[in-house]
């Protein structure tokens, strides 16, 4: 809001004016702001989805409804994805994608139909048009394919019947990347745009930070930790190998992505993200996360009377939730 005006009452009565110096817009400026007014509102529903899709990856690794019901409804409440739920960043939507492909991805290891992998492949070449960083989990979750197929055989029969299955998975990218490519080419300048942008910018943005200040900024530093500003994943950190003796060669995706993602941003120079909540960057690896805390929830639900264990994750839900709640009020 700008003061376009302030009069002030004196003790005595008497009246001072203050003229304010007003707010006019460029023309440029209006329309980007009516372009991008809309965006909180998708953003909602995109995150909306993306809690829908943590309660079907949850309820595919085999637990019961109550349990997918609650890790969901934490994604939803209690993690950085509510906030960012209200904003117009790209991440809510990098995150919900990549939710998704590793659904489909989990669809086609229960079913071995392979038209959920050539959707895997689009939804991730959507993830990647959205943030071009989004890159980095395609080898992981060609990894992710090739791993769910090694469950009681050797490597070589496991690297033999996937070959198929990877390809699907990256049919979109081989047939829409290289044609994309040549188009920018002829259509913008390709040393600015492959050069000076591409290859330029990634010595810039990327390799000038030492990879322990991002991870330590990232992951525990008072003004931007995600620890903090989610204080549910101290438990499911925890939880990780846990849930690694449970799943297997299935736990390697939801391990591998949090990782990866971490260790990217700990050597760009802006890790922190710009004015966000939190660490703006690691939203999408939040879902995973989330998910890997699953054992914790199973765990807690099998105490019975045993109401410490219990109060103690209330408390700390609970913290994780009013942290939220800051950010969105």
């Amino acid at each position: 809001l700008y003061v376009d005006g302030v009069a002030m009452r004196r003790v005595d009565g008497t009246w001072i004016d203050g003229p304010g110096i007003g707010r006019v817009w460029s023309e440029r400026q209006n329309v980007d702001f009516f372009r991008r007014i809309w965006f909180p509102l998708a953003n909602a529903l995109i995150t909306a989805f993306g809690v829908v899709f943590v309660y079907r990856i949850v309820g595919r690794l085999g637990y019961v409804s109550g349990i997918t019901l609650v890790i969901s409804l934490i994604y939803a409440l209690a993690t950085m994805a509510w906030p960012y739920a209200t904003f117009d960043f790209a991440e809510p939507l990098v995150a919900t994608l990549v939710v998704l492909a590793v659904w489909l991805i989990l669809l086609y290891d229960q079913t071995r139909l392979r038209r959920y992998l050539l959707l895997a492949g689009v939804v991730m070449l959507a993830a990647a048009a959205t943030k071009y960083v989004t890159v980095i989990v395609f080898p992981l979750l060609v990894l992710a394919i090739i791993l769910n197929h090694k469950a009681g055989q050797s490597w070589a029969d496991a690297k033999r019947q996937s070959v198929m299955p990877v390809f699907t998975f990256a049919a979109p990218a081989i047939a829409l990347v290289p044609a994309a490519l040549v188009v920018a080419a002829f259509v913008f300048d390709i040393q600015l745009l492959y050069v000076s942008q591409l290859f330029e910018g990634i010595g810039r943005g990327w390799l000038g930070l030492p990879i322990d200040l991002g991870f330590h900024g990232l992951i525990t530093s008072w003004g931007k930790g995600v620890l903090w500003y989610n204080p549910v994943l101290l438990l499911a950190i925890p939880a990780i190998p846990w849930f690694v003796r449970s799943h297997g060669w299935r736990s390697f995706i939801f391990v591998a992505i949090p990782i990866a993602y971490v260790l990217l941003y700990s050597k760009k120079e802006v890790w922190y993200g710009g004015n966000g909540w939190g660490p703006r960057y690691l939203v999408p690896i939040l879902p995973f996360l989330v998910i890997m805390s699953v054992p914790v929830v199973v765990w807690l639900a099998r105490q019975g009377r045993r109401l410490r264990w219990r109060a103690a994750f209330g408390v700390v839900l609970l913290a994780s939730f009013l942290v939220q709640v800051m950010g969105v009020s």
